[in-house]
């Protein structure tokens, strides 16, 4: 490739794009310390310039390039230099180093490091069908799962006759057999899983981004309807048929339906229906719509264009765009460019983030900034490439305050709706000569779509209204994107590929099939093959251990000796494995909370300094602590106390002035007090609990990151003591007993969750109508304020002043106090009920429980963890149990001696087909 380094000397940087834009296309690549969304502006150059420009930033790096047949590969330390070595028409392979035998947080960035590379490459314009990017232990990875996959069937074979062999043989008396059966049946499972070939595509945005258009572009078909008045109600789950008509499977029936305007015409009525449905919060059962085959390559997806959860009143749609969003293998999350990363966008796109991260599908979300066709209609400039690069870089530093790192997303920008015009416009139907718009595909032109527009005109009947309208703002968008190209960009549109390439679409597109075919399938089926090597190590542990003791069996004194060695390790692996977490005890945990910071909770340091923790007394901190600060007492407490009289009073000023000596007349000074102490209760409540469940939200963010990361930490300290363990104890038996110990410690990616957005803990924006109904109907049923004695509050000024029938302004703002009216009111909501229980509903629980759910999945990932290791120490005692049970029945030791053999010989048909992968 033909790359041009230009320096921060920006003048000579103009000179130099100038004179060599037109030669052998070039790619222009900006200092490493610099911004490219910040350095194109700087350039001052036309948009005809910026157009053809194809710019780039200097990346350090370290990176091998495998040209075709080569078996070694190139190192690179920069990004111009890779690319000079890089022929754009020749299949290469480029592998990001260092990510083999690292932890977690190096292999992250180096994750990172090839996001930032893809999106160079993306800048530029570089096929990733021809530059195929991984990381250094992908690669690996992918020989392995070429090989699993070349075998498959092989694999399949041998599981199945180690099945039907192990089947065969009798029950022991250990049920070793049942215990291998059952593993054998799990690896055929996972097996048959690899096989699956089908992934699920999901496209999430807030309402009205233009996600339903880019579905529309995967299945090169508009069938569900959607316009600014009709949301997505549901999940519309999109794949094929091959009877070339669209079915709808929708509440346990399924609809033919002859095109996708019949299709069109049946789903409008169901959407407009859910529209009225408040009572199930605007939503809909999710459907399945099956359309005939495209030509585009996403046949063979699942694809799901899940709701806008952000409509008002929509809270079906929020469930439904979760259901899609996890069920999915690759997110496509789609910013509406014109909105620019509203904070709707931001919330729901962090919880998208959360779900990845909690699945482990690190390449799964992938960011569009979609709508880039409104450009054009404000004075910003038109470079999408600075566009893209500003996004993706204000997502960056935005994330970094609250623990999210957007590193490891790649933007692309699109046009989705000029895309979609252009691939559907031929072929729409149209009352000319022809029948149709046909004649797009020879004569691309203002001209040729001028003509279909009139026909629609002076047509009367040829086809619907709504038709017909659809068509005509099809045909008037692309003019004005024929028109805009020609203006700004001094670019002639003259075919449909041509507007196509300059949507953007097809660049997301390849980008989404990349992701699919080359990380996401990938992940998959590694995630499967280290689920069959699992159950596989957890059997072969098994007979190491019996072939242990059967040969220990054989020799008494040899016996006592290993036993008591075995014991010793048996009372290790549980020290290890300690569930009530001595080693955070004390100053263990001090220790690790001033050396690292992003393992610094709050609630773990105030625990472990009292005693040896169970993770659920973290929740049960929290949940008390949400109870505390939100329950009903402490809100009531902070309202009425410390806020309502103060913003009282600002309102009685707002209305009578601040000169306190002014004369008022009590019955009507009454009222105003009563409907303004009604207003300022109501905003005191709802601006109290908004900010505090905010501010408990963010908390609860801190400690779920901190609580991962520490965790994360302590298993992996745990798992290095455990093979330290193995090693140890395996050469004490060597010594002393001449045989070894060969429990086989899995490979753990120790990596938590990184906590759980609290949005997606179902923590919506506190309802303010709701809470000013109810402190209404408080007020209303006790207008007497539990004096007994006196008729409301003008009972209190009569009793105050006597018959007086005027008061000043100052003895009126002292009555909040000298008549105590915070306890009357802390009465009224006590007594009304109401307000407690949206408080503990609406407000604590789902913070409780979010808290409670991320301890209960982090609990099962390392009940996950310590299986195997504990199955392997159990049977050590179990093993023991048995041999000083059996040891003066000889016969039953040969027996359990000739059923191991057995079953070790039954499982060597798939242990030999398994052993070429995991070696080879």
């Amino acid at each position: 490739m033909n790359v041009i380094a230009l320096s921060t000397d920006i003048a000579a940087a103009r000179d130099k794009i100038m004179d060599n834009i037109r030669e052998n296309h070039p790619v222009f690549i900006i200092p490493v310390d610099c911004k490219v969304f910040e350095y194109i502006p700087k350039l001052e150059l036309k948009e005809k310039v910026q157009s053809r420009m194809r710019i780039c930033k200097e990346l350090k790096i370290n990176v091998l390039l495998k040209k075709r047949g080569e078996k070694t590969g190139t190192p690179y330390q920069l990004l111009s230099e890779l690319l000079k070595a890089i022929d754009e028409k020749e299949e290469c392979e480029v592998i990001v180093c260092g990510d083999v035998n690292v932890s977690e947080k190096e292999a992250a960035e180096v994750r990172y490091q090839l996001c930032e590379l893809i999106q160079q490459f993306l800048y530029i314009n570089l096929q990733l069908s021809i530059v195929h990017v991984c990381t250094e232990k992908e690669a690996k990875d992918n020989e392995k799962i070429r090989v699993f996959e070349h075998s498959i069937e092989k694999h399949k074979a041998a599981v199945a006759e180690s099945i039907a062999h192990v089947n065969g043989l009798e029950d022991d008396s250990k049920n070793h057999k049942t215990t291998i059966l059952k593993r054998l049946h799990s690896i055929q499972g996972f097996i048959a899983e690899t096989q699956n070939n089908e992934l699920k595509i999901a496209v999430a945005a807030t309402k009205k981004s233009g996600k339903s258009v880019i579905v529309n572009s995967m299945i090169e078909n508009e069938i569900a309807p959607t316009s600014l008045e009709l949301a997505t109600p549901n999940n519309c789950i999109y794949t094929t048929c091959s009877d070339g008509e669209f079915h709808l499977k929708y509440k346990g029936k399924e609809y033919a339906n002859k095109d996708a305007e019949a299709m069109r015409s049946r789903l409008n009525t169901i959407f407009k229906e859910a529209e009225k449905d408040h009572k199930n919060g605007l939503g809909i059962p999710d459907m399945e719509l099956q359309y005939p085959s495209c030509k585009n390559g996403f046949s063979t997806y699942t694809i799901y264009d899940t709701p806008g959860p952000n409509l008002a009143a929509a809270t079906a749609h929020k469930e439904a765009a979760k259901r899609g969003v996890d069920a999915a293998d690759v997110i496509i999350f789609t910013i509406d460019y014109s909105k620019y990363l509203t904070d709707d966008e931001y919330n729901y796109l962090k919880e998208v983030w959360q779900m990845c991260q909690k699945k482990g599908k690190n390449y799964s979300l992938i960011l569009n900034v979609n709508k880039l066709d409104l450009r054009y209609d404000d004075g910003s400039d038109k470079s999408v490439v600075r566009i893209v690069d500003f996004i993706r870089n204000k997502l960056i530093e935005t994330g970094k305050t609250e623990g999210i790192d957007f590193r490891g997303c790649v933007v692309i920008g699109t046009s989705a709706l000029t895309y979609f015009n252009a691939l559907t416009a031929p072929t729409l139907k149209c009352p000319n000569d022809d029948g149709d718009c046909s004649c797009l595909y020879e004569d691309f032109s203002m001209d040729a779509m001028d003509d279909c527009i009139d026909a629609y005109d002076d047509s009367e009947t040829a086809v619907s209204v709504d038709y017909e309208k659809r068509a005509m703002s099809t045909l008037q968008q692309l003019k004005g994107m024929i028109d805009n190209a020609k203006i700004w960009h001094k670019q002639k549109i003259t075919s449909v590929q041509e507007m196509e390439e300059f949507s953007g679409m097809p660049n997301l597109l390849s980008y989404v099939e990349y992701i699919s075919t080359q990380k996401a399938r990938n992940e998959k089926v590694n995630n499967l093959i280290f689920k069959i090597d699992s159950e596989y190590k957890a059997i072969m542990n098994l007979f190491h251990i019996e072939e242990l003791m059967q040969r220990l069996k054989e020799n008494k004194e040899l016996y006592e000796k290993a036993k008591k060695i075995l014991m010793e390790f048996e009372a290790a692996v549980k020290a290890i494995l300690d569930p009530e977490y001595n080693d955070l005890y004390g100053e263990n945990y001090m220790a690790i909370y001033t050396k690292f910071q992003d393992k610094r909770s709050g609630y773990l340091r105030d625990l472990t300094q009292k005693r040896p923790i169970s993770l659920f007394d973290v929740s049960k901190m929290y949940a008390d602590n949400v109870s505390e600060q939100l329950g009903l007492d402490a809100v009531l407490k902070e309202v009425t106390e410390q806020r309502v009289e103060t913003l009282l009073t600002r309102e009685l000023h707002k209305v009578y002035g601040t000169d306190e000596s002014v004369i008022l007349k009590i019955d009507m000074v009454c009222d105003d007090y009563t409907r303004k102490l009604s207003q300022v209760c109501k905003n005191a409540v709802s601006e109290y609990v908004s900010a505090r469940r905010k501010e408990f939200g963010k908390w609860l963010e801190k400690e779920q990151r901190a609580i991962s990361a520490t965790l994360s930490y302590i298993w992996e300290e745990r798992l290095n003591k455990l093979r330290s363990i193995v090693t140890e104890y395996s050469d004490k038996l060597t010594t002393e007993c001449a045989e070894q110990l060969n429990i086989e410690v899995p490979e753990f990616q120790i990596v938590f969750e990184q906590g759980i957005c609290m949005n997606s803990a179902g923590i919506s924006n506190l309802n303010v109508a709701t809470i000013n109904k109810m402190i209404s109907e408080a007020m209303h049923e006790s207008n007497r304020f539990y004096d007994g004695k006196t008729d409301g509050l003008i009972g209190f000024f009569r009793k105050m002043f006597g018959a007086e029938k005027k008061i000043t302004l100052g003895n009126v703002l002292k009555i909040y106090q000298s008549k105590k009216i915070a306890i009357d009111l802390q009465a009224v909501y006590k007594k009304n009920g109401t307000l407690e229980q949206y408080l503990e509903t609406s407000v604590c629980s789902p913070l409780k429980n979010a808290m409670s759910e991320f301890i209960k999945d982090m609990m099962g990932e390392i009940r996950m963890l310590d299986n195997n290791i504990q199955s392997a120490t159990e049977q050590i005692k179990t093993s023991i149990d048995e041999t000083e049970k059996y040891e003066q029945n000889i016969k039953d030791l040969e027996k359990e001696k000739r059923l191991m053999e057995e079953l070790k010989l039954a499982l060597q048909f798939f242990s030999n087909s398994w052993n070429e992968v995991m070696q080879g």
